[in-house]
């Protein structure tokens, strides 16, 4: 016997072991799960069927019509400024992001600019 072809047999069988122990468990639960859902599953609300008549399964299936959270309303903006320094600042005069300013304080080069 050659002892190549053994420790290849040896190797297949152990990296096959993992799977078929998880198909035998895969196979089990559903025979478990077959068994149980026939004996414990609820029979579903009747509807009534026509093909002339559109359904509506929400209704239908008594389920909420809309299931997602509302939007929350958008902040509202503090009516005054909230430090001296922004009672001070004029918008119309910046030309100054966030973004130039951590440029500055990280001392990278600045970013280029679309204007």
């Amino acid at each position: 016997m050659n002892p190549i072809s053994t420790l290849k047999g040896i190797a297949h069988d152990v990296l096959k072991a993992p799977f078929t122990l998880a198909g035998t468990a895969t196979r089990l639960a559903r025979s478990v799960i077959g068994t149980n859902k026939a004996e414990s599953v609820p029979p579903g609300p009747e509807v009534e069927v026509s093909p002339d008549r559109p359904v509506n399964v929400t209704e239908e299936l008594g389920l909420d019509p809309s299931p997602v959270a509302k939007p929350k309303r958008p902040r509202k903006q503090p009516a005054k400024p909230v430090t001296s320094i922004d009672a001070e600042a004029d918008p119309s005069e910046v030309d100054v992001t966030p973004a130039d300013v951590a440029d500055a304080v990280s001392h990278r080069p600045p970013r280029p600019t679309d204007g």
